[in-house]
């Protein structure tokens, strides 16, 4: 019997964009890859315009996040699929 190919969106590990450094703040513009659990010195502001991301919180609950500002100190994992 032959089997359907995957029509699911696929996970992707690597990350490709821009990283811009300024004082107090570090943006990254591009595609997100994955960050498997970890947690910043500073708030995080994330905004998807593209795709999917995936936002696992510090108990292990997972939601598909749009935007998410996540304070300083809390952990958290992402993983990003292509829409």
């Amino acid at each position: 019997m032959a089997h359907a190919p995957d029509q699911s969106p696929r996970h992707r590990s690597l990350w490709a964009g821009a990283v811009e450094l300024r004082p107090g703040r570090l943006t990254f513009a591009g595609e997100l890859g994955a960050a498997h659990r970890h947690a910043h010195a500073a708030a995080q502001l994330l905004l998807v315009t593209a795709g999917q991301v995936m936002l696992t919180d510090g108990h292990g609950r997972t939601a598909q996040a749009r935007a998410a500002l996540i304070p300083a100190g809390v952990p958290h994992a992402l993983h990003a699929r292509d829409a």
